[in-house]
């Protein structure tokens, strides 16, 4: 009987623990920033927030690479526009 009612309060305390302490939904609700690929034309470049690893940037003897750096220059050349790059620690 203790083992059962113990087990149905722990269940309670964890589901309980699961919903957020405020009525704010978690995500943003509207965009932060309102540019769209016409307004990345006019400016004549994309910025990408990118990540110092193996995969999405690095900088080896010299040479830029990385899986999405390489994909967003293709994008760029197919848009015609200039890639500016930042890296990003702990975003």
């Amino acid at each position: 009987m203790f083992r059962r009612q113990s087990s149905v309060l722990l269940l309670f305390l964890a589901l309980s623990a699961c919903k957020p302490l405020n009525n704010e939904l978690p995500f943003a609700t509207e965009p932060l920033v309102h540019v769209d690929l016409d307004a990345i034309r006019k400016r004549g470049s994309l910025v990408a927030l990118l990540d110092n690893n193996s995969i999405s940037y690095f900088i080896y003897k010299g040479q830029t690479m990385g899986y999405e750096y390489e994909l967003l220059k293709r994008l760029c050349t197919h848009l015609k526009v200039d890639l500016k790059s930042k890296i990003g620690f702990g975003y």
